[in-house]
């Protein structure tokens, strides 16, 4: 075969690469078809296969990410361009990507709302902490009141038993003074009269002498 020959059948054969996705460009358990479909491919074929292949997903890649930094914008006019390979392969990464994009999405939903809820069960255990010391301040609030309304009523009951006892006592003095005044008055009045009784004697005694 003449190199002219063999130059135009490898240019077929790129094309023919450049036309059919990866996935099918062979199936499992298969050996790679030539560009006719007809007979295998050599090693070194199947070699330059691949190496067009690896190129193909590489300026895939490339526009791919071109196609991402330059979004918003209007889209090339080298699509136009694009073999149904490089569609697809664009397509797929597209997939991919928005899938990534999705998951990735999904996950940081996931972590914000673990986020909310961490933050709203610490902010219920500070409200209870709160509310359990406000609690236990009242409680010993009360419990000092009750403590001071107890000592207050003991002590006005013990300040009234000493003021009725007393009281009593100057009762009992005063009616002790009048018992002793009265008993006293008797004795005045008895040792009188016995006074009395002994000066009449006398005096009946010198008239009968008479």
């Amino acid at each position: 075969m003449s190199g002219g020959a063999r130059t135009r059948d490898g240019r077929r054969r790129r094309r023919v690469a450049r036309l059919i996705p990866l996935s099918s460009a062979s199936s499992e358990g298969e050996e790679p078809l030539s560009p006719s479909g007809c007979s295998p491919l050599s090693p070194s074929e199947e070699e330059e296969e691949e190496r067009a292949v690896r190129s193909q997903s590489r300026r895939g890649h490339r526009k791919v990410e071109d196609s991402e930094i330059t979004g918003g914008k209007k889209e090339s006019p080298l699509k136009d361009n694009l073999s149904p390979w490089e569609e697809w392969f664009i397509g797929k990464e597209k997939e991919l990507r928005a899938r990534l994009q999705a998951r990735a999405a999904e996950e940081m939903n996931i972590q914000l709302e673990k986020m909310k809820q961490k933050q709203e069960c610490e902010r219920r255990k500070r409200i209870a902490e709160e509310k359990h010391k406000e609690w236990v301040q009242k409680k010993r609030e009360e419990e000092r009141k009750e403590r001071e309304r107890k000592l207050s009523k003991e002590m006005a009951e013990k300040a009234s038993r000493e003021l009725e006892k007393m009281q009593l006592q100057e009762k009992a003095e005063v009616k002790y003074k009048e018992w002793l005044k009265k008993k006293r008055a008797e004795e005045a009045e008895k040792k009188k009269k016995e006074k009395d009784k002994v000066v009449i004697e006398l005096l009946v005694k010198s008239m009968l002498k008479c």
